[in-house]
């Protein structure tokens, strides 16, 4: 799993397990992701972005 980027092994995390961003400590998910908190916060944030980027291309 670490070959792949953060990015890409925390969205392959998402669409295994939906729940799992809502019932685990964010710093438990980092540690099985091999990041720090603070680098899943950054990815977090730039998801809610495009997210929200999307909605206005809409």
């Amino acid at each position: 799993m670490l070959i792949k980027t953060p990015s890409e092994r925390f969205h392959e995390l998402v669409s295994r397990y939906p729940g799992v961003i809502h019932n685990l400590p964010i710093q438990e998910i980092a540690s099985y992701l091999g990041i720090s908190r603070r680098q899943l916060h950054r990815i977090r944030e730039d998801e809610s972005a495009a997210e929200a980027s999307e909605c206005e291309d809409i």
